[in-house]
């Protein structure tokens, strides 16, 4: 009886492992079918952003259509529709993903010794470097950007990801002021995240004043770009203006 008992357990074993393995067996099998759908959706996400950036070069954001977008990708214009709501949400992801790029670039010159002006101007001539490379994309890009100031609305996904970028450029700028004051070349009793968004506020008027030349030359760009900040830091009014004295008074 024993041994009847014990191979009566041995089979009822056997039977559970061999109900168990069907069950093992099917996780790894699924995994990869997983895997081909996330890099078929990546392919073809790549396909559709690459087609877009082409399109808006050649034929300029205004006059560039989705249908064309989805011919280069080789995809259905139902298919585009899946990664981007719109033309304008197209271009945001093709420029969102350069300026990715051109951000990492720029917080790996924040350790970068010496003044603030040789600080600052690398900085901003990566930003200066990206938007004069394609100015058909720049000039859509920021123009279709202007309004998301606007507080509460709701601009979609990529719109979100552009203005999100803002507060990251302003805590380099203000690490770089911070930076200034520690050492006493600039004055510590300013506030460096008022400076900071003074400093990008000229920025933001000078890169899309210089986008309106054609070409924008880098140089050009870059000189006058200095010359507004060199004038903003200097300051404009003699140390003994009314101005002057009511800002030390407050």
């Amino acid at each position: 009886m024993s041994v009847l008992k014990y191979n009566f357990a041995q089979f009822s074993r056997q039977r559970l492992d061999n109900a168990q393995m069907p069950n093992f067996e099917t996780e790894p099998t699924q995994a990869p079918r997983a895997g081909l759908r996330e890099r078929s959706k990546t392919d073809k996400r790549k396909r559709i952003i690459e087609a877009a950036r082409a399109v808006f070069i050649e034929h300029g954001y205004e006059a560039a259509t989705t249908r064309e977008i989805a011919t280069r990708a080789d995809v259905s214009t139902g298919t585009v529709f899946v990664y981007a709501k719109d033309k304008r949400d197209l271009l945001l992801q093709v420029v969102n993903d350069e300026l990715d790029a051109v951000n990492l670039k720029g917080q790996a010159l924040l350790e970068r010794p010496g003044s603030l002006r040789e600080r600052l101007l690398p900085y901003f001539e990566l930003r200066y470097r990206y938007w004069a490379s394609e100015p058909r994309l720049a000039r859509p890009a920021l123009r279709e950007t202007s309004e998301f100031l606007a507080p509460g609305a709701n601009h979609g996904e990529e719109a979100h990801r552009f203005y999100a970028r803002r507060p990251v450029i302003l805590g380099h700028i203000e690490q770089m002021v911070r930076a200034a004051q520690k050492s006493g070349e600039a004055q510590d009793d300013v506030p460096a995240d008022q400076i900071a968004s003074l400093i990008f506020s000229l920025y933001l008027i000078e890169v899309r004043r210089w986008l309106n030349y054609e070409p924008p030359r880098l140089a050009s760009g870059m000189k006058r770009l200095s010359a507004v900040l060199g004038l903003f830091v200097r300051g404009i009014l003699s140390p003994g203006h009314e101005w002057c004295r009511l800002s030390e008074s407050n």
